[in-house]
């Protein structure tokens, strides 16, 4: 595995040094510029309890530390001063639980570049937030999870309320070719090809959505170890079903996977899909660099080491 070593805010670690591929089996062309996702964990607070995410309602009253803003500008200066940053996750917890703290970072990334590109994810709870933050328009993508297209099946994996099919139509019109639709894969909600066609289906009546894909469960607590979804037939009807074309497959060697397709809808509109799927968390290289929601900075969420600043 080609790796290039990397010197992050007086860390040495070894950053992947290749792009994805077509093949499972062989390593994409060499990087120019070893890059990596920044995530910003806006909180680690969450209105919601989905069983197969570590971050749920207990976190929700924890008091929280105010974000360092001058620390978060000082990584995004040297960082983006050596182009190491392909683009930035606003994550959390939840994070329209608090506009205004989210609204705070923001600026800050798009002070210090002004053409980042960030995206944003939320659960759909509190999509009325999204309107009031600053520097939305900027956002690339706003990743909304809905891992049902029925609305209470919905609300029964959140154990929370969250946005109804109308509420998402707004939101899309509101931010045309931006907003993705994120469905986790767990039996008894959506877990096969019919559930992902009837998905889709659904999602398509939705005008001006980026995206709609399918996330396999990681191995990352007893809940998805006992409740991973076989893709298997699920990978079948994507390849083989002659509404879906424009296949484009992605392989990080053994470590992770993706397909994005592209999917003629009952209503005959094409919608652009994706399923993705890590196969393993022992990842040996700086995938991701974390800054925490209580200013740490970390790779691939806490996986190698902690990087002290």
């Amino acid at each position: 595995m080609r790796t290039a070593p990397v010197k992050l805010l007086g860390t040495e670690v070894d950053c992947r040094g290749y792009w994805c591929s077509h093949c499972r089996d062989k390593e994409g062309l060499d990087l120019p510029t070893p890059q990596f996702i920044f995530y910003i964990m806006a909180t680690n607070r969450c209105n919601g309890s989905c069983d197969f995410c570590d971050i749920q309602r207990r976190s929700l009253y924890l008091p929280e530390t105010e974000p360092d803003l001058e620390k978060l500008r000082k990584v995004l200066e040297d960082l983006y001063g050596r182009n190491l940053i392909s683009k930035i996750s606003v994550t959390g917890g939840e994070p329209l639980l608090n506009p205004t703290r989210t609204s705070k970072i923001l600026r800050a990334i798009f002070e210090v570049n002004p053409n980042a590109k960030v995206d944003l994810t939320t659960n759909g709870s509190m999509l009325a937030n999204l309107l009031i933050l600053d520097c939305v328009d900027k956002l690339s993508t706003i990743h909304l999870s809905r891992h049902h297209f029925n609305t209470a099946m919905n609300i029964q994996i959140f154990r929370l309320m969250t946005a109804g099919r109308y509420e998402i139509r707004q939101v899309a019109h509101r931010f045309p070719g931006k907003v993705s639709l994120n469905c986790c894969l767990v039996p008894g909600f959506i877990d096969s090809p019919q559930k992902v066609e009837e998905y889709l289906d659904w999602a398509a009546t939705i005008k001006d959505l980026k995206s709609a894909g399918f996330i396999s469960l990681m191995n990352k607590n007893t809940f998805c170890k006992e409740n991973l979804v076989a893709e298997g037939k699920i990978l079948r009807w994507i390849d083989e079903d002659k509404y879906n074309f424009g296949h484009n497959y992605q392989y990080d060697t053994d470590i992770c996977e993706c397909r994005v397709w592209t999917r003629i809808a009952k209503n005959y509109f094409p919608i652009t899909a994706f399923w993705w799927k890590v196969n393993r968390l022992d990842i040996p290289y700086c995938r991701q660099l974390v800054f925490t929601a209580d200013n740490r900075i970390s790779v691939n969420f806490h996986e190698i080491a902690e990087i002290n600043f």
